[in-house]
């Protein structure tokens, strides 16, 4: 089996998974190998090591052979694309003609979650923030609202393995504050992608000192 799985070559946090296996005999031959389609070799991990019993392990960070022609990640072109990678590890003895085989998957995902969230809805009148946001896949999730200075006011949710969905974030102060505040939202699917939002700026009481805010320029370096 291969732990971590889903992983990401192109994230620094989780690129490389290992792959274990157990052999029951002393003095086997073994290969292991990433394959892709109709079996073809995507990376020769093991290749003719003579190993004895126990458990093994050999790592893989999503590289390819040099005889490799197919999909690569768009976020780096010495890694494979996003897919189920098939796991192939054999084992022959000398005393046997026919070489014992297993086979897994492996999972790559290179892509953060596509994280959805609309301008948040105001209810001055019971003085609370409503946050309508999206997952596209079980993701680990961080809302909190920050001031215009980016001082955490408050931590609204911080949920593990939140199912796929549409779901709504409520911030209701005990003390509103008079300063813009912003509410900042981050998933984390599986492969530790991270995808973060921040929303526009928002006030919680009805008058609103005379600002500027939210200003930006693009491209910042021309």
């Amino acid at each position: 089996f291969a732990e971590p799985d889903p992983f990401s070559p192109v994230n620094p946090k989780n690129n490389t998974t290992t792959l274990r296996y157990f052999l029951t005999r002393d003095g086997l031959t073994v290969n292991a190998a990433i394959t892709g389609k109709e079996g073809r070799i995507v990376k020769q991990l093991v290749k003719n090591e003579v190993l004895n019993k126990g458990e093994h392990t050999v790592s893989w960070d999503g590289g390819f052979d040099p005889a490799y022609g197919g999909p690569r990640a768009s976020g780096n072109n010495n890694r494979v694309a996003d897919g189920a990678w098939e796991v192939k590890v054999t084992a022959t003895a000398t005393d046997e003609p026919n070489p014992c085989l297993t086979s897994n998957t492996v999972v790559v995902d290179n892509v953060p979650p596509y994280l959805l969230a609309d301008d948040p809805v105001i209810d001055l009148v019971n003085r609370k923030a409503d946050l309508k946001y999206s997952l596209p896949e079980v993701s680990s999730l961080g809302i909190a609202v920050y001031d215009s200075d980016d001082n955490l006011l408050d931590q609204v949710e911080s949920t593990a393995d939140k199912p796929a969905g549409t779901y709504t974030a409520i911030w209701q102060p005990a003390i509103p504050t008079d300063k813009a505040a912003h509410f900042k939202v981050s998933a984390t699917d599986r492969a530790k992608n991270e995808a973060k939002r921040t929303t526009d700026s928002f006030y919680m009481t009805a008058e609103q000192p005379l600002q500027i805010i939210n200003q930006s320029a693009f491209p910042a370096t021309f």
